[in-house]
């Protein structure tokens, strides 16, 4: 199973911030802004991501047709970036550097600054650029003010993926390729994988085996699992154990409704033998949480890092 990845500071215990997401790296915002303000972030991961097609893209960007082009780039989402940044170290210089120098086309500050810090020079959208029909908007009319500058655009991208930037740009008549590069499983037995990462992240739990060909748990196993780990969590709530009743009680964070149903039930399990405070980045998924009567306490105003730890440091005030 994946394990959850956090950052302890000092002896005292900090206020733990269970972040139902995959961490970005090789930066997270939301983990350097909860430790630069006292919090332990802990990245519980609700899928996981495998770079699929490396061995074409290592060729394609390897090519003289590539390196020679007017070609630019369109990549979406974190995920996709690291797939293409995984192929960039592992080629030489010239197709490196044919790679950054090229434009490259983006949604939203966060993966703006990610580019940016792998090289690229030509970034656009990014901030200006809030979802998928908005750059691609930016891009049809760049290609109207310049014409000829960019001869095809080559898109990076996951298995699954929404047709907006692609209809668009061919409605326009515009060339382009798609690379998919990426593809996002479900991690199995979900709801007890989020019970275990709590714990284990708790130092109390003992592993399970899963069996030596790591098949999936049965059913029943994982029912008995799930009561071991809580009957563990009512302990700690009690004061009980190393750490006992010192720690704080911790936010978890809900990023998204998707895939969250398990975690929601893990949580509402929890719940029932410990404080929980639950937080959403936004309207959307606090909506969802209040659907599943799990109502989140903390919502951000706006869904970045920045504004998740102000709207968790004034709950503090009022706690």
């Amino acid at each position: 199973m994946t394990a959850p990845t956090s950052t302890t500071k000092a002896s005292v215990p900090n206020r733990r911030i269970y972040l139902f997401k995959n961490k970005t790296v090789p930066k997270d915002p939301y983990h350097d802004l909860f430790l630069e303000h006292g919090f332990e972030p802990v990245f519980v991961p609700l899928l996981r991501h495998k770079f699929i097609n490396t061995d074409e893209l290592r060729m394609l960007v390897q090519s003289a047709e590539f390196q020679n082009g007017n070609s630019a780039i369109i990549i979406t989402s974190q995920r996709a970036i690291e797939a293409v940044n995984e192929v960039h170290a592992s080629v030489g210089p010239e197709a490196q550097q044919a790679l950054v120098s090229r434009p490259v086309y983006t949604v939203g500050p966060a993966s703006a600054a990610a580019l940016a810090r792998a090289g690229y020079k030509d970034v656009r959208g990014g901030a200006s650029a809030g979802n998928g029909s908005v750059l691609s908007e930016i891009i049809v009319r760049e290609s109207e003010e310049r014409p000829g500058e960019i001869g095809e655009y080559v898109f990076f991208t996951g298995v699954t993926r929404r047709d907006i930037i692609p209809v668009r740009l061919r409605e326009a008549r515009l060339r382009l390729a798609e690379r998919v590069v990426y593809q996002t499983l479900a991690i199995e037995n979900l709801e007890e994988h989020v019970l275990r990462l709590i714990s284990e992240e708790l130092e109390h739990v003992e592993e399970e085996e899963e069996g030596e060909n790591g098949e999936e748990l049965e059913q029943e196993v994982v029912e008995e699992i799930e009561e071991e780990l809580l009957e563990d969590l009512k302990k700690k709530a009690g004061g009980e154990g190393e750490e006992g009743g010192d720690r704080p009680d911790p936010y978890y964070v809900f990023f998204s409704p998707a895939e969250a149903d398990p975690v929601v039930e893990a949580v509402r399990r929890i719940s029932e033998h410990r404080a929980v405070r639950v937080a959403a980045i936004g309207p959307t998924t606090e909506e969802y949480l209040e659907g599943k009567r799990l109502p989140a306490r903390v919502v951000a105003r706006k869904p970045d890092a920045v504004h998740l730890v102000a709207a968790i440091e004034e709950d503090l005030k009022i706690i």
